[in-house]
């Protein structure tokens, strides 16, 4: 929409969203955990209309602090001296060429920190969207809440509803000393629809990105798994084995990726893609062990896919036909899956991918320009940068990264980080590189894979890779499968929070009958990064 208003700020007032016609600037505050080593919080500050705005060159590190984990409590710590001055930027604008503007503020990051900075309870409750209150859990208990806002495994079915502003600043006043749970009357799930907490701010929920890179991050491990999980419930745990390894050996082989110690121990960002792209390789790998018709589905999933992370992860506006092309593609992702793997849980990721997503792109025409690649670009480049920030602690070293990725910023930069150490210059006339047999292109760069000893630690991670997520497919199918049986033959019927001893299962069986019966439990299928870590390494 052309700007063709002018900004006027009224601080006195409570803050309100500008129209759409008046000039402003989107500002995007992200916050992300990771880094070897002590895990580190890196806040970091986008402005999407630029070029390359996901460029580390482009954006700005707010505060790096050690983290733990970035529950709603850490984020208070960590924001908490922010969150004044963001809510100052939008009382009073900012000047870009000498004119002042308006500031609308995104927020992105992966999923975790959007639940946390919300204030809600995340993937495992009741309702598990951040930009919506769909119901994630069947039963009696939700059913009322389903037929309101609907369910998240109805993925072909829109929401009814996003969340509102409304709701966060009502949650503001209610949980500003204590959070739910600490109430003395405590809230039901119809009144705080998962949001628990105190949300850090009142932003618009249509202006929280979708996270560009998680999203292919997880459905990228969402396919190949189905495979290894519908090999298991046909085959047996030994086929699921060698369907894992089989894939593993040909991602390895011939797409030449492999599974790393961050991300849940699966996939960066760029063999994601490469993933998708020669997505027949692990289609073919596949091939004898699925019947015709799971494998028509998957092979038609993968190539949705394919065209999907194109759109989804670049910096720049689409066009109305691609954004077009990107909400019919997403929608039809999921259903032909869930048809053909019925034991498939819609998570917040499919979701969000399936609706969300679509809705944002269609209003701001981009999404990767909105994404997580600048913070992923800040802990790449704090890893190196750490031990050049020597000091006592380690609290003062982030303080230092701090300092140095301010100064770096400065026009006299370049004098001020020299430390008298340059790279040589090539002689004056010497032979550039200009053709394959040169041995300067990237295909032809040394690699572990050169060695025999990296290519026996490559190996030895892929086969741990497809151990993992063989344990991890049996471990969904057999919970399935109780499921299943308690559905065809249940026993006698039982109020509310009364033990039903159900023959065939052991205690956690029991235990997710009881959560059942009393309506009070979570979603028992859980995101990666809501496991243990202790597991998640178990799984690979």
């Amino acid at each position: 929409m052309p700007h063709t208003k002018g900004f006027r700020p009224c601080p006195e007032l409570p803050y309100e969203q500008h129209c759409d016609s008046t000039a402003d600037v989107p500002v995007c505050v992200s916050l992300y955990k990771g880094g070897r080593g002590t895990a580190t919080s890196k806040l970091v500050l986008t402005t999407p209309n630029q070029e390359r705005p996901m460029a580390r060159a482009n954006s700005i590190v707010l505060s790096t602090l050690p983290c733990v984990n970035d529950s709603n409590e850490e984020l208070h710590k960590m924001i908490g001296p922010w969150a004044g001055d963001l809510q100052e930027l939008l009382d009073h604008g900012l000047f870009v060429g000498g004119t002042l503007r308006a500031v609308r503020l995104f927020l992105g990051g992966d999923l975790a920190f959007l639940s946390a900075f919300l204030g809600h309870k995340g993937a495992s409750a009741r309702c598990s969207c951040p930009w919506c209150p769909v119901v994630a859990r069947s039963g009696e208990a939700n059913e009322a809440l389903a037929l309101k806002y609907g369910s998240i495994q109805a993925v072909a079915v829109a929401p009814t509803q996003l969340r509102t502003r409304k709701q966060l600043k009502d949650a503001i006043l209610v949980y500003e000393m204590d959070p739910n749970a600490s109430l003395p009357i405590a809230r039901t799930l119809s009144e705080h629809l998962s949001i628990e907490s105190y949300p850090l701010v009142d932003i618009y929920p249509c202006q929280i990105v979708t996270a560009p890179l998680h999203l292919t991050l997880g459905v990228t491990q969402v396919l190949p798994r189905l495979g290894i999980e519908a090999t298991y419930a046909a085959l047996g745990r030994a086929s699921s084995v060698a369907a894992a390894t089989a894939i593993g050996r040909a991602l390895l082989d011939e797409v030449r990726v492999r599974p790393v110690a961050y991300h849940g121990g699966g996939f960066e960002g760029r063999a994601s893609h490469r993933i998708a792209e020669r997505s027949h390789v692990v289609c073919d790998a596949l091939a004898p062990y699925l019947p015709a018709n799971q494998m028509e589905a998957l092979r038609g999933a993968w190539v949705t896919w394919a065209a999907l992370t194109k759109t989804l992860n670049r910096a720049q506006d689409v066009s109305v036909e691609e954004a077009a092309a990107f909400e019919v593609g997403a929608l039809d992702l999921c259903p032909p899956l869930q048809a053909a793997f019925p034991w498939l849980s819609i998570t917040p990721k499919l979701h969000a991918l399936a609706h969300h997503a679509p809705a944002f792109l269609r209003r701001f025409c981009s999404l990767g320009s909105y994404g997580e690649q600048a913070l992923e670009a800040w802990h790449g480049w704090f890893n190196p940068t750490q031990s050049q920030c020597t000091a006592d602690s380690f609290l003062g070293t982030c303080l230092q990264f701090v300092q140095r990725a301010a100064l770096e910023r400065q026009p006299s930069a370049d004098v001020a980080l020299d430390n008298g150490q340059h790279r040589r210059p090539a002689a004056a006339g010497a032979r550039k590189a200009t053709k394959p047999s040169d041995r300067r292109l990237r295909q032809d760069k040394a690699g572990p894979r050169q060695t025999t000893v990296g290519r026996e630690k490559e190996i030895a991670q892929m086969v741990a890779w497809a151990r993992g997520r063989a344990v991890a497919a049996g471990v969904t199918i057999d919970a399935y499968k109780k499921k299943q049986q308690r559905q065809v033959a249940p026993p006698h019927p039982a109020a509310e929070g009364e033990v039903i001893f159900v023959d065939g299962t052991d205690s956690s069986g029991l235990a997710a009958q009881m959560k059942e019966t009393s309506g009070d439990g979570e979603d028992e299928y859980l995101e990666e990064e809501e496991l243990d870590p202790a597991v998640g390494l178990m799984l690979g």
